[in-house]
């Protein structure tokens, strides 16, 4: 595993750990879900401790942030609300022609604006909860956490 992983660009290194920062998050979150009203301490639990820190606090911050939008999102389907389709204007295209698909290797300037997390996960339509991706990564994302490539909140 280490020889293909160095004979890869900088960029396919950065999905892979990206991808594998995301599994660990997936399977973190499951777990926290599966235990009603879990708190930090919990989650620090269930996050594997063989990880460094800085990636440590990284997929707790997430789990948190699902968490909450899970919250949300039951509340708001109670509701009677459809979290099936985000507004139309929200994925309108970027005005701005500097920006690029922040798909790590990607360099494609014509994007659109990608919920980060999910909208039919709980995502919301703020500017934090937005980045531009191509039409093509944003077909591949899709609803897939494992796919984000970066998570509300995160530089």
């Amino acid at each position: 595993m280490n020889a293909l992983y160095s004979a890869m660009t900088p960029d396919q290194q950065e999905l892979v750990e990206i991808i594998a920062t995301n599994i660990i998050t997936v399977d973190s979150y499951q777990q926290a879900y599966a235990r009603d009203k879990i708190n930090r301490s919990g989650i620090e639990k269930i996050v594997p401790s063989d990880l460094s820190v800085e990636t440590k606090m990284k997929i707790i911050s997430r789990i948190e942030y699902w968490l909450r939008s899970n919250s949300e999102l039951k509340w708001s389907t109670k509701k009677g609300y459809s979290r099936a389709r985000s507004s139309p204007s929200f994925k309108a295209k970027f005005r701005d022609s500097d920006l690029e698909c922040e798909w790590p290797g990607c360099k494609e300037t014509t994007v659109c604006k990608d919920h980060r997390f999910p909208y039919s996960l709980g995502g919301d339509a703020s500017a934090e909860n937005s980045g531009p991706l191509c039409p093509w990564h944003n077909l591949i994302k899709m609803n897939n956490p494992y796919c984000i490539v970066r998570w509300p909140g995160e530089v």
